[in-house]
């Protein structure tokens, strides 16, 4: 089930900002409309996690 977060939310251990929309099993996404972090989705628009800044080589 494709869901959009209102809320900041880490999933599988992936940080995603409210709007991004997340794919995941449908008790999950449920459980997270819910508890008002997540509406259904609508929108066809890719996922936007939070990127760790990467690390400079020595």
């Amino acid at each position: 089930m494709q869901i959009e977060l209102l809320k900041l939310h880490t999933h599988a251990g992936v940080p995603y900002l409210p709007g991004a929309n997340v794919t995941m099993d449908a008790n999950k996404a449920q459980w997270l409309i819910d508890n008002g972090v997540a509406k259904p989705s609508t929108s066809t628009k890719t996922n936007t996690s939070i990127s760790k800044p990467e690390e400079k080589s020595k």
